[in-house]
């Protein structure tokens, strides 16, 4: 019976965070959908920028995808076998994480190995700007919050009164 129940909690808890993955992209996709401003985003000078990436944890626990076609955006259980790209984070956690992390964040989790790409790496690239632009505010505030932090920690000047920089190398422009 212990047994039972255990099989049981693991299998709502994956359940619960499938929802929260496709619940974030479905977010993504809904913005694109009922936004012009974001819908011209995805217009190129030859028509609509069409992309599909998938996302997937590495034990295969949680796995979903976002697809944007002729300027709409839809999202898939499951990867479909033309995705053009998948993104393959270590755990399903650190999948979840990636709702939370800024694009910086994201680029740094790539480097340490917590996330791979499988097929086109700027097709990934692509889909970081464009959910730059549905949590622009958001991030905006933790790079500003950052800057701050660097400036603190380096001992540099803040605010209005900050003077503009002077370039280190070659003549002034």
């Amino acid at each position: 019976m212990v047994v039972g129940v255990s099989k049981f909690g693991v299998g709502k808890l994956l359940r619960q965070r499938q929802m929260l993955l496709e619940g974030f992209l479905g977010f993504i996709a809904s913005r694109f959908n009922t936004s012009l401003a974001l819908q011209e985003e995805l217009k190129g000078t030859q028509g609509w920028i069409n992309l599909s990436l998938g996302m997937k944890s590495d034990d295969g626990l949680l796995e979903s995808a976002i697809v944007f076609k002729n300027g709409v955006v839809s999202v898939l259980k499951k990867i479909p076998d033309d995705v053009e790209t998948v993104i393959i984070y270590k755990t399903s956690d650190d999948l979840l994480k990636m709702t939370d992390a800024t694009p910086d964040e994201m680029y740094k989790m790539m480097l340490i190995g917590i996330m791979r790409t499988e097929g086109n790496i700027m097709l990934a690239s692509l889909f970081n700007y464009l959910m730059s632009l549905v949590f622009d505010k958001d991030q905006q505030k933790s790079v500003d919050r950052q800057i701050e932090e660097h400036k603190k920690l380096h001992g540099l000047q803040t605010g209005a009164s900050e003077k503009k920089s002077q370039p280190r190398f070659g003549k002034e422009s």
